[in-house]
């Protein structure tokens, strides 16, 4: 039996005339008294007009149900019930208005509309009835135009004579006897659209099956789980009124042949609209003429409205039109539907939730940009072998920019003259200069040049190995730019020996894809990342007048999308300009359709990093498919803008072109090449036949070079011209650059108010001090990240099992010194004193732990001072079956210690806030409370390497207080136990505001009543240090997670259970940041759960984000 509260108001207190029109009253709100299987009681308040108006209490009126036996007594069985009884009281009301209140009923013998109970402040005397009115002993009318005798009709003047309604009633219904099941309330619209849009069609029949051949309920094809919810619809709700939408369908974008990277979430405007910008990369892909291309890489872009909907630019003018331009829903089998928003209300309303056509595949997109087009395009062929002039560095020009840097004198400073375009010369060096070593050319692997040296190769004559080394040479730096050596057939083509035979192993694999070579390699890790206006807000955190200069000038700044790439490299491309007012991307500003700037989704520059260049050989090999693959350049970007340049003179004008850094202000990119750059010896001198490496020891820039991982650190200031190098940073015991940096700023490091400028002569204690800060990575005993041995085999248990065999260690670059001078700097520990210093060059700042690697560190300005109070990093240790990890503090501004903070040597870098004894592979959250309490949120688990898929270990996440003293400051305390932490994992929050501690420790909960609520959990964990909860086997935490509000939301991954198979299946978590519960409101929808002798809503604390690996959640905040 199925129930609808439903209410008329029919006149007016006081007046004899019938309306002709007689308004639905709206329903303001609702609540449950009590809820059971056999009876129940609910509250309904009115509105009393169908819209609009005060949204008040204008009648209250009280349902309740109760089954009954066939001689009318209440049941407590629902087995023994034949009938249940519907009962009505009016008890509030306030409208002066006459309002009749009922329900529609169906499942019954007498299904109907009843209007029942008159509203509490209509006196009789005032009160009518009209025909669709039921008072005792009526039935419903059976269509609206029935005339029922003793009914006041519309128009006329009232019969008082004909009674009137009560004000409480009681009515029973037998249920129907008949096969027809009671009337059902209509479904979401996106309820529809995931069930009929993202079905998985088996059969091939177009429609989403319901029953099998035998006439056996089937709905595997849209609910695989059974729950009754098709597997791609995800009901979010928000209790903070916050308009926003998480992303979540890029989880289950791609099929098994492809993958993708998190989305980047750009919103233009305070409304929200922008763009989303995504990677996607197969590690095979084959066109209709059989030709395959492997680990190939794309990024594309989708418009967003204000509401977060993702669309298409189906019009192809780069603009968001609401009407014309389709919203899309990725399905879990890698197809999109399509939906027009007819309206143009940004909403997929009940008459639109039927794609447009079938569903389709994502690449069929009309996107608002796709990097295939450009770097794809036939129109670079002819120029793909030239540099492009810098003189044109900005136009619509077909051709590249792409350089790199030879640090030729080995004093890792970048210097004048070895920034060099990565291009083969229009005058070919001779084989002499390929051994220039303030050039490209030695540092290239041209063939195996260890004891695996092709016999083809070793087999040349003296003149045929210099020919071959200068066109080899040529070939690979021509085949990294782009350019593909096959025959008319598509084949790869070898080089020839002085007689005309091949050389066999010199062909360079096909990239040919529908006829055009696919340049872009494969983007796995590194999110695409976009830079536009300046986005630090110092001026208005800090009052800092020099940064609103600088912001100022650049805030109608181009658009550029960084990200690096598995194909050797690191890539920006255009992203444009967009006019708010016309909702359109342009590529001049202000908006100019004749200009011949850059078009959207080109590549502006690639950067060769110096570190990858003897790794560029690999790319090359007709071997290197689906099945083999290296990491490059494969570390996230992080942008930050930083007071650490000199300011150009010409900045007395601020508009002046050569004014680029006003009042030292600039933004800078740093890239790490995570699990790229293992350790490889430059075989600089390939004609010497010396042992490999070479040593010169009174020349040591002459001995063949070990090149690492490294992090590339860019000034991207000004984006209409090629960026500048700052530095290549290959730190000492540095192993894998897998660490996500963060900047330490120390602005006003005395503390009285004023931002004085960087003190050179004493730069350990003066004021704007900015550190990079960041950790090693995965490394060997010696602190490298792999090598390879003098066979040519690559020795690296670092990157087999990402782990470490020495102790993490942690280093401070100091940016000023290398923004001002390119000068490297860094913080650096004497060894016997333990005293700190800043020193020229690369030193380690501190270590800590055995077998132990650096995750992500976070800093953090607690009281907003302009200086950095504290780092927070996670850390890996241990091996394979064995992971443990710590959080860890680098305390730097405790103005409670009594330290001089402007001394380095004062800071507290050896500080552990909790060993969990598990891994920490994301960066910690952090948050300060309603009462000034600081958190630090934060997962543990890891997913690295194939080992890891299988690994079971118990892993949890954690919300943790930082300690204060009897004077309530920090005391940088550590957590010891577990029990300092409440226990939730088996906490259930109702929407009723009780919760369910009966599985944890019910005393730590206990209000002395006899259910505990919300408040009783907020109390008990006022007394703790934190909480904690437990993941289910396999489920582990790998991104960053994501605060607003009070809502803490995180991703997990499981690996599948299958362990032939590498992928499994993420869960988005929305938990209340105080308690690590859900919250009542239920963020992420309700479960009903019987609850004792009732049936209670249980908040849901996390939802299947259904087949891939998610990270960290994107908040878009819009209407």
């Amino acid at each position: 039996i199925t129930l609808v509260p439903f209410a008329k108001t029919v006149g007016s207190n006081g007046n004899s005339q019938v309306w002709n029109y007689w308004p639905t009253n709206t329903i303001v709100d609702f609540s449950v008294d009590t809820l059971t299987p056999t009876s129940g009681t609910f509250r309904i308040n009115y509105e009393d007009v169908e819209q609009g108006a005060d949204h008040d209490m204008d009648d209250i009126v009280v349902y309740t149900y109760q089954l009954v036996d066939s001689s009318g007594a209440s049941v407590s069985d629902p087995s023994s019930a034949t009938a249940v009884d519907i009962s009505l009281s009016t008890t509030y009301a306030s409208g002066s208005y006459i309002q009749h209140a009922g329900y529609i009923i169906s499942g019954t013998t007498a299904d109907g509309t009843y209007l029942e109970v008159t509203d509490d402040d209509t006196n009789p005397g005032d009160d009518f009835l009209v025909f669709l009115d039921t008072p005792p002993g009526s039935s419903p009318i059976t269509s609206a135009t029935a005339v029922t005798p003793n009914r006041d009709q519309s128009g006329n003047t009232h019969n008082v004579d004909l009674g009137v309604l009560p004000k409480s009633t009681t009515r029973r219904f037998t249920p129907s006897s008949s096969s027809a099941t009671a009337a059902q309330l209509l479904k979401n619209p996106l309820w529809y659209a995931a069930k009929w849009g993202a079905f998985d069609d088996k059969d091939g029949d177009g429609t989403p099956i319901e029953f099998d051949d035998d006439g056996n309920p089937d709905n595997s094809e849209w609910d695989k789980d059974g729950d009754g919810i098709p597997d791609t619809y995800y009901y979010v709700t928000n209790p903070l009124r916050l308009e926003q939408q998480l992303n979540k369908s890029f989880a289950s974008i791609l099929n098994q042949a492809s993958s993708g990277t998190a989305a980047s979430v750009i919103s233009n405007t305070r409304s929200g609209e922008g763009a989303i910008y995504q990677s996607v990369f197969f590690p095979s892909k084959t066109d209709e003429d059989g030709h395959t291309v492997s680990w190939a890489g794309q990024i594309h872009a989708l418009l967003m409205d204000a509401y977060g909907n993702m669309r298409e630019d189906t019009l192809a003018n780069g603009r968001l039109d609401l009407v014309d331009d389709y919203i899309i829903v990725f399905n879990e089998d890698g197809t999109v539907d399509r939906y027009k928003d007819v309206d143009g209300n940004q909403k997929i309303d009940t008459t639109e939730d039927t794609p447009v056509a079938a569903s389709t595949d994502f690449d069929e997109l009309q996107y608002l940009w796709d990097s295939s087009d450009w770097l794809n395009a036939t129109a670079l062929d002819s120029n793909i072998a030239s540099q492009r002039d810098i003189s044109s560095y900005l136009s619509d020009a077909a051709s590249l920019y792409i350089f790199t840097w030879v640090d030729g004198n080995r004093d890792a400073a970048v210097e004048s003259g070895e920034i060099k375009d990565f291009v083969w010369p229009s005058t070919s060096p001779s084989v002499d200069d390929l051994e220039n070593i303030d050039e490209i050319y030695p540092y290239l692997t041209l063939y195996p040049t260890f004891l695996d040296t092709p016999s083809a190769i070793s087999d040349l004559t003296s003149a045929e190995l210099d020919t071959f080394l200068v066109e080899q040479t040529e070939r690979e730096i021509n085949f990294i730019r782009g350019k593909d050596y096959l025959d008319s057939s598509g084949n790869p083509t070898p080089l020839t020996d002085s007689g005309d035979g091949d050389i066999a192993g010199t062909e360079m694999r096909s990239r040919l894809f529908d006829g055009k070579t696919w340049r872009l390699g494969d983007i796995t890790y590194s999110t695409p990342t976009l830079v536009g206006r300046p986005a630090e807000n110092f001026h208005l955190l800090y009052r800092d007048s020099t940064y609103a200069i600088f912001a100022a000038k650049y805030k109608n700044r181009r658009q550029v999308i960084y990200a690096g790439a598995n194909d050797g490299m690191v890539h920006a491309f255009n992203g444009g300009f967009f006019d708010a007012q016309t909702k359109r991307f342009c590529i001049d500003y202000p908006c100019d359709t004749d200009s011949s700037m850059p078009p959207l989704g080109s590549e502006l520059w690639a950067y060769v990093p110096y570190n990858l260049l003897p790794h560029l050989y690999w790319l090359t090999q007709t071997s290197y498919d689906e099945t083999e693959h290296v990491y490059y350049v494969d570390q996230k970007p992080r942008i930050f803008d930083a007071k650490v340049f000199a300011e150009e003179s010409a900045c007395s004008d601020l508009t002046a072109a050569g004014c680029i850094h006003p009042n030292g202000w600039g933004t800078i990119m740093v890239i790490g090449m995570r699990f790229g750059g293992g350790a490889m010896i430059a075989d600089l001198d390939k004609r010497d036949n010396l042992t490999i490496p070479y040593v010169d020891t009174a020349n040591p820039e002459n001995s063949d070079p070990t090149m690492k991982s490294a992090f590339m650190v860019f000034d991207i200031t000004n984006p209409e011209a090629p960026p500048e190098l700052m530095a290549e940073l290959v730190m000492p015991r540095m192993g894998f650059a897998t660490s996500y940096p963060t900047v330490v700023v120390m602005k006003d490091g005395d503390h009285d108010g004023a931002y004085d400028d960087y003190d050179d002569t004493t730069p350990s204690s003066g004021e704007n001090r900015w550190f990079l800060a960041f950790g090693s990575g995965p490394a060997d005993a010696n602190g490298n990240p792999g090598y390879v041995n003098t066979g040519g085999t690559y020795i690296d248990v670092a990157l087999d099992n990402a782990s470490s065999e020495q102790p993490g260690q942690f280093y401070m670059v100091d940016l000023v010194k290398l923004g001002t001078n390119r000068e490297i700097y860094s913080l650096d520990k004497d060894d016997s004193s333990g005293t700190l210093s800043l020193s020229a060059g690369l030193h380690i700042y501190t270590s800590f732990d055995t077998d132990t690697f650096v995750s992500d560190p976070v800093s953090v300005d607690f009281d907003l001072d302009y200086n950095t109070d504290v780092l927070y990093f996670g850390t890996i240790s241990g091996d394979t079956g064995n992971w443990t990890g710590k959080l860890r503090r680098i305390v730097i501004d405790d103005q409670n210690d009594g330290d001089n903070n402007m001394i380095p040597s004062n800071w507290l870098d050896d500080n552990v806030m909790m060993d969990v004894s598990q891994p920490i592979s994301a960066a910690p959250s952090i948050a300060q409370d309603d009462v000034g309490r600081n958190w630090v949120f934060f997962g543990t688990g890891r997913f690295l390497t194939a080992g890891d898929k299988v690994d079971v270990d118990p892993q949890s996440y954690y919300g943790l207080k930082e300690h204060l003293d009897d004077s309530l400051n920090r005391d940088w305390g550590k957590i010891d136990e577990l029990d300092d932490l409440l226990a939730v994992t088996d906490v259930s929050v109702y929407s009723d505001r009780t919760i369910d501690a009966s599985n944890v420790d019910a005393d730590a909960y206990d209000s002395g009543g006899t259910e505990k609520n919300w408040l009783d959990l907020l109390a008990t964990q006022e007394s703790k240090q934190g909480w904690y909860l437990d993941f289910e086997t396999g489920e582990r935490n790998l991104g960053q997670a994501a605060l607003i509000g009070g809502l803490l939301s995180f991703t997990t991954f499981t690996p599948a259970s299958d362990i032939c198979s590498a992928g499994g299946t993420s869960d988005l978590w929305a938990l209340y940041y105080k308690t690590g519960t859900a919250h009542y409101s239920g963020v992420l929808g309700t479960t009903g759960t019987v609850v004792g002798a009732v049936t209670k809503e249980k908040a849901n604390n996390k939802i299947s984000l259904g087949q891939g690996l998610a990270t960290s959640p994107n908040i878009h905040v819009g209407r």
